[in-house]
């Protein structure tokens, strides 16, 4: 803190004494020489070379620079011509207000010193020509030779600089000035060559967007016209390919499937608008919907990319040469990229497809009958996303044979991936056990062991898998008698329980509260594995599972299967009303333990 206060003072006094220096019509070599010497001194070099571990190197060097300039006006120095600087693009050239004064940068100054013959740019690497590395080293040796005068003097008492000094001060600042407009000249247009080729990714992809967009307004038609659009958006996304990998940086370098991904979008959109209107089963207006979303992300996607080209091909020179600094750009590669990897993820194959689906539909039909989970879809709820997985397991709960595609994806340390089908290990294995031990004791404490069995056992069903699914979508995080009151209620509705008000809970509907309330536990442990073994794979199926069950008049009313009418009652046993039946055959879609 002390060494960059007494830096700050010294700077204000330097650049306080060359101020009044400037204007003063005879300055000698005796005026000068003091602030220069200070000036040098207060950069840190070895052997010539900054040293920019100095926490105010930068500053220095402004100070420096500055110092040299004041210096070279206050003597009347004729300036090095900079005509050259016409030559700049309009970028460079802002960095040059005044095309006629020396302007030293402490980035050409740094350039310089620290010279090195390669730069890396987008990836690519481009070596500086001999005739910039030969001007660097004449900055250099000009620089020494400078700075070798100023410690010399600067050693000497004020009376003692005399004689020569000044004409050699003249003559190492004018060959300092002469050095410095010579390297500047060539390296800067180096820059601007190397920018260009830069860019030169950008202006191919741009390029290729408008062929494409030829294409299109000619209108080809028939097999040859649609070749060559499809041939032509293979070439644009083979530039986008190679603009992607050098400006999104995130990108892990996943093979790029996009011309392939993008066509099969552009397929299934086809066939979507085809069928809209057609009347189709439960599982394929879900299929639909699921095709429908991904595809139509993967389009989207790709249009705005090519929004962005054609609006990027107007300023040019506005974009920053390394790709990865220009947000607009990543932000649209960005976008791509996660499309097109949710697309072909999850599209195909088809077993994974058929899965994802069947996930989507048995949600979509839980949130029928459960108000609260309904509320979380329409109000975007952030517990929505805790309840997802919990859903999830409870799919696959319910048939771990035929629900294991997605699953061996989610969680393939728990299977065994080489057999056909994949086996489940010990773990998975006690949690299934423990699923349809809970069902059984639910169904169980629900039914009616008397007349009518038929019509009792149905309802039963019904019931006890309304109670588990709410109490899943509630969580362990709300109280404890909440099982307990849940199959109080349903056991009263269905007529099977024994509770008296005197007497106290029943004792089969208390142990099965308790066996629910262990499961709600046990499940949130595996829901928290599922979102953390592979969190990339869960976050993008989380993605596709929101936005497809958000289109819930596209996903349409479930398809109920035929329920086996009970015989008219005997007894005083009254039937459930056919409302309940029909929600019952709706929740066999998720449930089909009972089978």
């Amino acid at each position: 803190m002390v060494r960059v206060s007494v830096c700050h003072s010294v700077r204000n006094s330097i650049k306080a004494a060359c101020t009044r220096l400037v204007p003063c019509r005879n300055v000698g070599v005796e005026d000068v020489v003091p602030q220069l010497a200070l000036a040098a001194k207060q950069v840190h070099c070895s052997d010539g070379r900054l040293d920019l571990t100095s926490p105010s190197w930068q500053l220095d060097c402004i100070t420096l620079l500055s110092c040299i300039d004041w210096a070279a006006r206050a003597l009347k120095m004729p300036i090095e011509s900079r005509k050259y600087r016409e030559e700049f693009t309009i970028n460079y050239r802002a960095l040059f207000p005044d095309m006629g004064s020396r302007h030293y940068r402490v980035d050409i100054f740094e350039a310089a010193l620290q010279w090195n013959c390669t730069r890396w740019v987008n990836g690519e690497r481009f070596d500086l020509a001999v005739e910039t590395a030969q001007s660097a080293e004449g900055l250099q040796s000009a620089w020494a030779a400078l700075n070798s005068s100023l410690a010399e003097w600067g050693a000497d008492s004020h009376a003692k600089i005399k004689g020569g000094a000044t004409t050699k001060l003249r003559e190492v600042l004018s060959a300092f000035d002469v050095a410095w407009a010579h390297f500047e000249h060539k390296y800067i247009i180096e820059l601007i060559d190397i920018e260009a080729a830069a860019r030169g990714l950008v202006l191919a992809a741009v390029k290729e967007e408008q062929q494409l967009k030829e294409l299109e307004r000619s209108q080809a038609t028939g097999t040859e016209g649609e070749a060559q659009l499809r041939s032509q958006r293979s070439q644009f996304l083979a530039r986008l390919s190679r603009l992607n990998s050098a400006a999104n940086l995130s990108w892990k370098g996943h093979h790029d499937r996009g011309a392939e991904v993008l066509e099969m979008a552009l397929e299934a959109l086809k066939e979507s608008d085809c069928s809209k209107n057609a009347s189709s089963s439960h599982n394929a207006q879900v299929e639909r919907v699921v095709m429908h979303v991904l595809a139509n992300g993967v389009v989207e996607a790709f249009e705005k990319v090519r929004g962005y080209i054609h609006e990027v091909s107007s300023s040019i020179d506005s974009v920053h040469p390394h790709l990865c600094n220009n947000d607009g750009l990543v932000s649209q590669m960005s976008t791509w990229t996660d499309s097109w990897e949710l697309a072909s993820r999850f599209m195909e194959p088809a077993p994974l497809l058929k899965a994802v689906c069947e996930v989507i539909g048995a949600i979509h039909t839980s949130r029928r009958f459960i108000p609260s989970f309904a509320t979380m879809f329409e109000e975007c709820d952030v517990e929505l996303f805790l309840v997802l997985p919990r859903m999830v397991w409870l799919w696959f709960l319910t048939d771990p044979d035929q629900h294991i595609e997605l699953m061996r994806r989610l969680v393939p340390h728990h299977l065994d991936c080489q057999l056909e089908p994949p086996a489940r290990d010990e773990q998975l294995d006690a949690f299934t056990r423990s699923f349809h031990r809970l069902m059984k004791a639910l169904v169980d404490t629900l039914s009616d062991h008397g007349v009518d069995k038929l019509c009792r056992a149905t309802e039963a069903k019904q019931r006890a898998w309304e109670v588990l699914v709410a109490r899943v979508v509630a969580g362990p995080s709300v109280m404890q008698n909440t099982s307990l009151k849940s199959l109080t209620e349903a056991a009263a509705a269905n007529k099977t329980s024994r509770f008296d008000v005197d007497t106290g809970v029943d004792i089969e509907i208390a142990s099965a509260a308790a066996a629910l309330e262990s499961f709600v536990y046990e499940l949130e442990r595996w829901s928290i594995e599922l979102q953390r073994h592979r969190p990339e794979y869960w976050c993008q199926c989380s993605s596709v599972l929101v936005r497809c069950l958000a289109k819930e008049k596209e996903l349409g009313t479930v398809e109920l299967p035929s329920v086996p009418q009970p015989s008219p009652p005997t007894s005083a046993a009254v039937c459930p009303p056919a409302s309940i039946i029909a929600v019952d055959a709706a929740a066999g879609i998720f449930s089909s333990w009972w089978a």
